[in-house]
């Protein structure tokens, strides 16, 4: 069978380094010869993402609607998704479905209402998640322009992002310090990332590689 590609997740609050180290990660794979791509969440290039961009920028919609539309953004990236899969390509997610459920549980909804939307999308070979504290966060170049940018509700973020991680029991979450250097960061992601690859050498796609909450 086809060898298929390692999907790996990047979850975190805002500004914690998601979307650095991910095109430091793809970059470092590429050098080694190891075909990858990303995908970015939500996708404000759809016209749900477009959808999703004004909420972000201070539109507002009802709060269970817009949890839908969050999740309905990554469905319409599955068939891609799965295809580079197949193909053995390494998939790189800045931001999934965790995300998803750990803000808007955070806005006040069901937390096991919220994981619904989300099951039987791919699940993730590694997530990684990296770990900042939101006092950190406040300082970072354009903290406050977009609407989640609020000291007490990415606290609660944190809060529902360590109780996935706690009572996740399929999935390997790495959970690494983001308040050191960005090359330090790197490197201990790089290294994680590329012990798992030699993990799933041998591994050939499976359709029902599925149920990701």
């Amino acid at each position: 069978k086809q060898r298929r590609g390692c999907l790996i997740v990047f979850e975190g609050i805002d500004r914690c380094g998601k979307s650095t180290q991910v095109k430091l990660l793809l970059t470092k794979l590429l050098e080694n010869n190891k075909p990858t791509v990303t995908y970015s969440f939500p996708n404000r290039e759809t016209s749900i993402g477009k959808v999703l961009d004004a909420y972000l920028k201070g539109t507002n919609l009802n709060q269970y609607a817009t949890h839908l539309l969050f999740s309905a953004n990554r469905w319409e990236m599955i068939e891609s998704i799965f295809k580079n899969l197949k193909e053995g390509k390494n998939v790189i997610l800045d931001r999934y479905a965790y995300s998803g459920v750990a803000y808007s549980a955070a806005k006040g909804l069901d937390i096991e209402w919220c994981k619904h939307a989300d099951h039987l999308l791919p699940s993730p070979d590694i997530i990684i998640y990296l770990a900042l504290p939101v006092k950190v966060i406040e300082c970072r170049y354009a903290f406050g322009e977009e609407r989640f940018d609020n000291t007490v509700f990415l606290t609660r973020v944190i809060d529902y992002f360590y109780a996935l991680m706690s009572s996740d029991k399929h999935h390997h979450w790495c959970n690494i310090d983001a308040s050191r250097s960005i090359e330090s960061i790197h490197t201990e992601v790089y290294d994680i990332v590329s012990r798992k690859l030699v993990e799933e050498m041998s591994s050939s796609y499976d359709a029902t590689m599925m149920a990701t909450l």
